[in-house]
């Protein structure tokens, strides 16, 4: 609790506290509280209300000015105060561990780290990955599992894409994002494995930044983003392709007409569609991205586009 309080009080994380933010968090936090209990998974359960409690109090605290914040500054003058009288009174620990060699210990351990380490990443399969549960603590504390040692901070994430399409590379730097984390970590492509399903591939990517939030999950919805692209975002079913005569000249001044096939889109202009030109710069399975900044006869940014329809006038 002493911790929590101080992360509370940190000038940073009031500052940064945004309430939208921070009732999402709660929200799911809650979601994996019942998720536990009804799993059975009580230890979990203990850790996450530990979770939700900091996300309630940080917000609580942000949002109720100078006197919540001295409120919580009295909480842990006296905290403090009764963990040292504790720390006078305690006895000589039961048993000394020596790790072998320098390592971070974490309290917290699911009885998987035999299997997903290292040298077992080109041993993954798909099946495996989606059995992998978030719940394994009750497990490894049956097994008198208290915690892990981890040797630096590289560590991995391995999920199942589809990168039929080669979106991914070895050796690229993504961008990626958690749903438990405000933070967007950056990694690197480790390697892409292909299975028998030419749509499914084990995508693992390594980073460095280990937080402790992370520290607590195994699974979780990821989103690994590989660039930003700006752009006006268009179903793919509105795509049309439409031949243009235009008058072009050449460096005499000598005109002539020239029929270029351009791809587009239907645009509704009160009664009216007309056609107007895509400048696409990246494309999806279900739609395409058109740059934003084009004008005249490109699509624009409140643009109405036809999705289907039959018997349309055309303005040409």
């Amino acid at each position: 609790r002493l911790k929590l309080l101080k992360e509370v009080s940190n000038p940073g994380t009031a500052e940064l506290a945004q309430p939208s933010y921070f009732m999402n968090l709660i929200t799911k936090k809650f979601t994996d509280a019942v998720y536990q209990r009804e799993y059975g998974s009580l230890t979990d359960v203990a850790g996450t209300k530990e979770e939700l409690l900091g996300l309630i109090t940080t917000m609580q605290t942000s949002s109720g000015g100078r006197e919540n914040i001295e409120a919580v500054n009295a909480a842990i003058l006296a905290l403090e105060q009764q963990r040292a009288q504790l720390e006078m009174n305690a006895s000589p620990p039961i048993k000394t561990i020596t790790a072998d060699e320098p390592c971070y210990f974490v309290s917290h351990a699911d009885g998987y780290e035999p299997q997903l380490n290292k040298d077992s990443i080109d041993s993954l399969t798909v099946d495996f990955i989606n059995s992998v549960s978030d719940y394994g603590t009750e497990k490894a504390m049956s097994q008198g599992i208290i915690g892990k040692t981890i040797q630096g901070f590289e560590w991995y994430i391995a999920g199942v894409t589809d990168n039929s399409k080669n979106v991914f590379m070895s050796d690229d730097k993504v961008s990626v994002k958690f749903e438990s984390v405000p933070n967007i970590l950056q990694g690197t492509v480790n390697r892409i494995i292909a299975t028998d399903n030419p749509k499914e591939h084990i995508l693992v990517v390594a980073c460095t930044d280990l937080i402790p939030e992370l520290v607590r999950h195994r699974t979780e919805n990821v989103e690994v983003i590989k660039e930003h692209i700006d752009g006006l975002k268009v179903p793919r079913e509105a795509v049309r392709f439409r031949d243009i005569t235009e008058i072009t000249e050449d460096g005499n001044g000598n005109a002539s007409e020239v029929v270029t096939t351009y791809r587009g889109a239907y645009v509704k202009f009160g009664e009216k569609i007309s056609f107007k030109k895509m400048d696409v710069i990246f494309e999806a399975e279900d739609y395409v991205l058109t740059r934003a900044d084009m004008r005249g006869d490109y699509v624009a940014l409140y643009d109405e586009v036809v999705v289907g329809g039959t018997e349309i006038n055309v303005d040409s």
